[in-house]
């Protein structure tokens, strides 16, 4: 683990083998983002709110923000940050929020705790963002590797240019539960998915296995570097980016969560490293 970004640094299991993306820089430096308070991009990286504007990068603050360790358990720990000057500024809001990591045998859950403390409703997304080592099995090629969904299902991907939705859509699924993992797919950035039926993922070539419980996240995010990178992220959010045109408005930002004050909201997603 490191406070920065409360970001996970390493997921290894009994044998020492290493399940989380390390971090190269010539695919991509990080390992397993925490993104708060929103998902993905803002129409020239600016939103509104009560008709003030506000300046927020890509997939928010949070990952480049060092978290405090709020308390520490013989199988967890919970990381903090609260507003400051210097988040109000760009979100102007007074909140806590938390990242809760849980070990249970092979069971690494994260979680996340959002508390508003402010006398007004507060929008937010969040979401996850680990990279899997890909492939994981000696003698093994990326295109070997299985994505497997736990029901059938008919989806589109939703299309992006620029760090913005461009509300096209290309299919993805068509009544089926599983798809053999393709550099091609991350040609064109993410592959972003809404309203599936599933609850779980898996990610295997019937060796070593990963596999994510992310019932109740609304969208789910499967991404990879263009440029081939020897990795896979498996992405739960509350939210997605804004798309190309839309109005700016904090509010209307698809899949923000609107949190009542004095509110908590909690989510989490689990993953079983086999």
């Amino acid at each position: 683990m490191r406070t920065l970004g409360a970001e996970l640094q390493s997921i290894k299991t009994a044998d020492g083998f290493e399940y989380l993306w390390q971090g190269d820089p010539a695919y991509w430096t990080g390992r397993s983002y925490i993104l708060f308070p929103i998902i993905g991009g803002l129409p020239n990286e600016t939103y509104t709110w009560e008709g003030k504007s506000y300046h927020m990068g890509s997939h928010g603050f949070a990952r480049k923000t060092e978290f405090a360790l709020a308390e520490r358990t013989e199988n967890s720990l919970t990381f903090q940050i609260s507003d400051t000057e210097e988040t109000r500024a760009q979100y102007p809001f007074s909140f806590d929020f938390q990242v809760i990591y849980t070990i249970k045998g092979n069971v690494l859950t994260e979680g996340f705790r959002v508390v508003n403390k402010g006398e007004g409703v507060m929008p937010f997304s969040v979401g996850g963002h680990p990279g899997f080592n890909c492939p994981m099995d000696e003698g093994k090629e990326y295109g070997d590797y299985t994505v497997r969904f736990d029901q059938p299902e008919t989806a589109v991907r939703r299309l992006k240019a620029n760090k913005l939705l461009t509300g096209e859509t290309l299919p993805f699924l068509q009544n089926e539960s599983e798809k053999q993992l393709s550099h091609e797919w991350f040609k064109r950035d993410a592959v972003i998915l809404h309203g599936l039926k599933s609850s779980r993922v898996s990610l295997s070539a019937g060796g070593r296995k990963v596999e994510m419980d992310f019932a109740g996240f609304p969208d789910f995010g499967i991404w990879s570097s263009a440029n081939d990178g020897p990795y896979v992220c498996f992405e739960p959010w509350f939210g997605v980016d804004s798309t190309a045109g839309d109005s700016g408005r904090f509010e209307d930002k698809e899949g923000m969560v609107l949190l009542p004050a004095g509110e908590t909201f909690e989510a989490a997603f689990h993953m079983t490293l086999s």
